[in-house]
């Protein structure tokens, strides 16, 4: 579904609570938590990101996914369309 769509930073410290959260109540040691924040720190992609919480009992962190703008934004081409010729 996500299949290489990129993170945002927003996604990226949505992971990061959830993370968090997860050492909090006792999930992850502090070796876990370290690995898995660098790597959500790193990450590039959803797919990254979905692995590093799969396997945590978490409400979903992506639930709302993309943090980003949903709506395309209008590119200069569709404002100004290029003149057509006669």
């Amino acid at each position: 579904m996500y299949a290489r769509m990129l993170a945002s930073p927003a996604d990226r410290d949505r992971t990061i609570r959830a993370l968090q959260e997860s050492f909090a109540e006792g999930r992850l040691t502090r070796d876990e938590l370290d690995e898995r924040l660098g790597r959500a720190l790193r990450s590039r992609d959803f797919p990254e990101l979905l692995t590093l919480t799969a396997d945590l009992p978490l409400d979903n962190p992506f639930a709302r996914l993309p943090a980003h703008r949903t709506t395309p934004r209008r590119t200069d081409f569709e404002r100004d369309p290029p003149l057509r010729r006669r």
